[in-house]
């Protein structure tokens, strides 16, 4: 046999390439004798297996067609890895979208705090009082009172968190503010939409001696609500009535306040407080208190006091198309004739007061309720005005067993009527507030019952489309979404029987 490293000698592969189909059925071909130095007259012989190995020069090619090989199924793989994800990763966010948008087949209201117990590492007792905002940028902030004990007035501070996608993610909970000996309450954020500044208003509690001592501050930011800063006493700053004594304890909101958008006064920013007047620096039993609106003409640089209501308590503002504004509030329920809501009028933009009108449709269950305006809220993409508030009548001042059946109503003539309502949470449920998004989508935050409280001490969220109230508002069909969904996902901690007393 010839050497077949030979330069004359041909490679096992050359030779059974040109072999034809009945040459290939005999066996394996084996390395034939050179009869020169071309290889001419080669003979094959197919008594036996060939034992000859490739040439040097041609082992290269054997390998890169493996590698070749190789390279295109890890490339497959990996398109194929990739495909995947980006199914997995739109199909989350098709289902996060869909339950935004309403549109997602699912009828239940799924009961998740937004703020509870396990919050923040369960620094805090109880979370109360929320309040929110669609930010100048368009961003969702929410605003709670993170509180140590049940107690009203001490060891209280301000938490905020934000969505940037109208209410798909959310940021971790944040310190907004706080005060080393007073408990800081009420969050009434006012969002200024023509110099993009939020002021945010709130009350800190105060006990010098054993006497309570309430004053109303607000912060402002100038980013869109990340950062607040330079605290101002508006309640005692301002310019102040004769008719409200410098001890009075003065409370804002709680819930967001305006910035009016119509008329001769548009731009004005107001914030509805409440009074109390007796030498305690709270209200007695049989005082009803009266309410204010402390308002800015120049973006904040300076505030002053409306005249008083004749009537009031914790209140919340609404502008009409007209470019009057009414006041809803929250009334003490002595008796049977008194266990409505009561409301009053402004036609000057918040600074006078008609006397006050008692509802002849909202119960007053004793506790606060939110209203805000949507411009393409009513049939036909009209306007509206909502309203979120339990819907069961008290039976005296102190019956908080009347803070359930969280409910929305809606109002498409300026306020007058309400002849639009919707559960929207059974159970115990009492402070709330309300905001439109720049979907036009409407969100809630309102306070839940715990074991120990079962009106409140945690905080949920929830949004819907106004199709989900009627199908005659607006013009999208759509159903609430609560935090529960996603959470799915995002594992929040803590069973829920350990913070629901409801269920």
């Amino acid at each position: 046999m010839a050497d077949p490293s030979a330069p004359g000698s041909t490679d096992e592969r050359g030779s059974t390439e040109q072999t034809s189909a009945s040459e290939q059925a005999v066996g394996p071909s084996t390395t034939p004798d050179a009869a020169g130095p071309s290889g001419d007259g080669a003979a094959t012989d197919t008594s036996g297996p060939s034992t000859t190995k490739g040439t040097a020069s041609e082992k290269p090619v054997g390998k890169g067609r493996v590698l070749r090989k190789l390279g295109i199924a890890a490339l497959s793989i990996f398109l194929l890895g990739g495909a995947l994800a980006a199914l997995v990763y739109w199909s989350i966010r098709e289902h996060d979208r869909l339950m935004v948008d309403g549109t997602a087949d699912t009828t239940t209201l799924h009961k998740e705090p937004f703020f509870h117990k396990g919050t923040m590492g369960g620094r805090y007792d109880q979370y109360r009082v929320p309040a929110i905002i669609t930010t100048p940028k368009g961003d969702l902030l929410v605003f709670v009172e993170a509180r140590q004990s049940a107690d009203d007035y001490e060891g209280i501070e301000l938490l905020a968190r934000r969505s940037t996608d109208n209410g798909v993610t959310w940021s971790e909970p944040y310190l907004v503010h706080k005060h080393p000996r007073y408990g800081i309450t009420n969050p009434t954020p006012i969002v200024d939409e023509e110099d993009g500044v939020i002021w945010l208003g709130y009350r800190e509690g105060r006990r010098p001696s054993g006497r309570l001592d309430l004053r109303t501050y607000a912060l402002r930011s100038d980013d869109d609500g990340k950062t607040f800063h330079s605290p101002v006493d508006i309640g005692r700053g301002a310019e102040r009535p004769k008719d409200l004594p410098l001890h009075a304890a003065i409370t804002p909101g709680p819930g967001h306040g305006i910035q009016l958008r119509r008329g001769p006064h548009a731009g004005r920013l107001l914030m509805p407080v409440s009074a109390g007047y007796d030498s305690q620096h709270s209200l007695r039993r049989e005082d009803p208190g009266k309410s204010y609106v402390i308002y800015s003409d120049d973006h904040g640089k300076s505030w002053a006091y409306s005249k008083r209501t004749d009537y009031g308590g914790e209140a919340m503002l609404v502008e009409t198309t007209t470019g009057d504004v009414y006041m809803l509030i929250r009334t003490r329920a002595y008796s049977s004739s008194k266990r409505m809501k009561r409301y009053a009028w402004s036609r000057d933009g918040g600074v006078t007061w008609e006397p006050t009108q008692v509802s002849a449709e909202l119960v007053e269950p004793v506790c606060q309720a939110s209203l805000v305006y949507h411009p393409k809220g009513g049939p036909g993409g009209g306007p509206a005005i909502l309203l979120v508030s339990p819907s069961v009548q008290a039976a005296g001042r102190w019956d908080k067993s009347a803070r359930r059946d969280l409910t929305v109503w809606v109002s498409t003539d300026g306020a007058k009527t309400w002849p639009i309502k919707k559960l929207l949470h059974p159970g115990g449920a009492s402070y709330s507030d309300i905001t439109v998004d720049r979907s036009g989508r409407l969100h809630v935050v309102y306070e839940v019952g715990i074991k120990s409280k079962p009106w409140g001490g945690a905080v949920t969220r929830t949004s819907f489309s106004l199709g989900w109230l009627d199908e005659s508002l607006g013009s999208e069909r759509g159903v609430p979404f609560s935090e529960h969904v996603y959470e799915v996902y995002r594992n929040v901690r803590g069973p829920l029987e350990e913070i629901w007393h409801d269920d």
